[in-house]
């Protein structure tokens, strides 16, 4: 009885200690299942990181080779805009001593057009431009002293040139005055009529019949002035005193042939 009783004795402290070894497995099966799906969230989480990761590189390498191209691009521009500054240089170097030949063409031609007295100015325009020295006016004879009065030709040797102290001014400037000179109308003579009209004058034009009898009646009165009248001669007709008038009066005979028709 006590032997049965001793077997059961360590048969229950066997099963009580199986027991607890069984909890303690469970408790630890459920800590390391707990582990493990954490680290596959874990392992999850990190194969979507790398996955970003790929794609980042991908990116990175994409704009790399993006970045790669720009610089060559931006290279091969800056050579392009050095050859173009040079070429630009070289044609802005040739072009300066050289005008368009249309302008050119105009401006000789409307020199040529000018009437002499205004062609030197013209030309001194020209001159400006085409960087004439004073040998080339000299040639073309504009820096020839002109004498105007005797005291001319001995001053002005002694004057200095103008030409030479005055600045010099640019072809637009000068084309501007050559141009504005030319488009001002001409000064117009004013004639005594003119003058007659301003101030209120009647000028009344006479006709030529007008003027034959005023003349007439003037040298009839001058000749009956001139000649002797006596009381006993009896006066003759007007016809007959003009027929006197006429053969003394040599102003009054040419007149009295002329016609009113004619001087009209």
């Amino acid at each position: 009885m006590f032997l049965n009783l001793d077997n059961q004795l360590e048969t229950n402290v066997a099963a009580q200690h199986f027991r607890l070894e069984n909890e303690r497995l469970q408790k630890e099966v459920s800590t390391l299942e707990q582990r493990v799906k954490h680290l596959q969230e874990e392992f999850s989480r990190q194969e979507k990181l790398e996955s970003t990761n790929n794609e980042l590189q991908a990116q990175l390498r994409h704009h790399a080779d993006r970045l790669a191209e720009a610089h060559a691009l931006a290279r091969r521009y800056e050579e392009q805009i050095q050859v173009l500054k040079s070429t630009l240089k070289e044609v802005k170097n040739e072009l300066d001593g050289k005008l368009d030949k249309l302008v050119m063409k105009n401006l000789l031609i409307s020199c040529l057009k000018l009437p002499p007295a205004k062609r030197p100015e013209a030309f001194c325009a020209l001159g400006s431009v085409l960087d004439f020295t004073t040998e080339d006016f000299n040639l073309l004879g504009f820096n020839e002293p002109v004498a105007k009065n005797w005291k001319d030709l001995f001053w002005n040797s002694a004057l200095p040139k103008q030409h030479e102290t005055e600045p010099k001014e640019s072809f637009v400037e000068m084309f501007a005055i050559f141009l504005e000179k030319e488009s001002s109308p001409p000064n117009q003579l004013r004639l005594p009529t003119d003058y007659l009209k301003a101030h209120g004058v009647g000028t009344e034009v006479e006709t030529a019949s007008q003027i034959t009898r005023r003349l007439e009646v003037s040298s009839a009165s001058a000749v009956k002035q001139r000649l002797p009248l006596t009381s006993d001669a009896p006066l003759g007709p007007i016809s007959s005193q003009r027929k006197q008038i006429k053969s003394k009066n040599p102003l009054l005979s040419g007149l009295s042939h002329v016609k009113p028709s004619s001087l009209e």
